[in-house]
């Protein structure tokens, strides 16, 4: 059996990570969806919150107020070296009214999955190049 050529492998290789990017962006999508019931009430940044493991990466933490009257904190999933906010700076809040304890800020999600769906699509069309000029030269 013949073994397959570094070209393929390159080429599955990409597949792959380009199948898992843009998979995980749908996922990243899909866990939004949530908020689609949502409501959005204006929060305040009341402190940056370091990741335990990695003391330069930075999470806000928002409190905000519900609908219903009800305080509420909450840390933001998405974390990053350079903080897109400042303590004491008001964001837009976004949280389903049956759980508001689940929020997030306005407009954090669509960046993750736009840069998550870009690369997962330039892999693929990478594998696809790949492939192409594998198969032309008989791989």
């Amino acid at each position: 059996m013949e073994q397959p050529s570094s070209t393929l492998l390159i080429a599955l290789f990409l597949l792959c990570m380009g199948g898992g990017f843009f998979l995980g962006a749908m996922l990243v999508f899909l866990m939004g969806k949530p908020f689609q019931a949502k409501s959005e009430a204006s929060g305040t940044v009341i402190a940056l919150e370091p990741d335990p493991k990695e003391p330069d990466i930075f999470a806000p933490v928002v409190r905000f107020t519900a609908g219903n009257g009800q305080s509420y904190t909450f840390k933001s999933k998405i974390s990053s070296a350079r903080p897109a906010h400042q303590v004491g700076q008001t964001v837009s809040v976004l949280y389903s009214t049956a759980q508001p304890q689940n929020a997030e800020i306005k407009g954090q999600s669509q960046v993750f999955i736009l840069l998550l769906g870009v690369a997962g699509i330039c892999l693929l069309c990478a594998a696809v190049v790949v492939g192409a000029a594998g198969f032309a030269s008989g791989f």
